[in-house]
């Protein structure tokens, strides 16, 4: 990324609505890096739904904790701010924060019944055709998903959610965590292998 110094910073971040076009999200964190609030503001709104829904996927927790967070992570990319590469896209590098923070909460977390005890299903399009008992089974079979889904490792996890649900690039998922192109195939490769295990107890037992 291009060292910017904090005078261009302020200009830049302080344009007129329409004039050259947006500021770019790693404009903003070069100037958050500098210590300037109003580019941490900015990508609070540009993102945190974004984050919020990662969040979502990767654990269970109730509303009020997903908030704490959000809050956290942005916390830690105003401290960390400055130690993006430009590698990856800001969003992926914020997705990789956000996976750590919950990381270091489950980790802090005693009562890990929270954790295990809700279901969060995986969203797929329905049909206005889908019969009542093809509806009943297609719920069951996500509700068993998500369970095993968030029985996974936290860092197969993390790898299946960002790169088959969040729809980032392997190379990109293995930028911002930081790992191998091959440790995020094979990461992706055993997540969805465990998935298709899962689903294939299912059918049987279903049958």
């Amino acid at each position: 990324m291009a060292v910017v110094v904090m005078g261009d910073v302020v200009q830049l971040l302080q344009r007129q609505p329409g004039e050259e076009g947006p500021i770019s999200d790693a404009l903003l964190l070069a100037a958050l890096a500098n210590g300037d609030g109003n580019a941490l503001a900015e990508l609070y709104l540009r993102h945190h739904l974004k984050v919020y829904r990662f969040l979502a996927r990767m654990a269970p927790l109730d509303q009020s904790h997903l908030d704490d967070m959000v809050q956290n992570t942005f916390l830690a990319v105003r401290q960390g701010a400055h130690r993006f590469k430009g590698n990856a896209s800001v969003q992926s590098w914020l997705l990789a924060v956000a996976a750590n923070i919950l990381k270091q909460h489950i980790r802090k977390e005693s009562r890990r019944r929270a954790i295990a005890a809700a279901l969060t299903e995986i969203p797929l399009e329905t049909t206005t055709d889908e019969t009542p008992e093809a509806r009943l089974a297609r719920q069951n079979s996500m509700r068993l998903l998500g369970k095993r889904l968030h029985g996974m490792s936290h860092k197969l996890k993390t790898v299946f959610i960002m790169c088959d649900l969040e729809g980032i690039s392997g190379s990109e998922v293995a930028a911002v965590l930081n790992l191998r192109q091959g440790t995020v195939w094979r990461r992706l490769h055993d997540a969805r292998k465990q998935l298709r295990v899962a689903l294939a107890e299912y059918m049987e037992v279903d049958t």
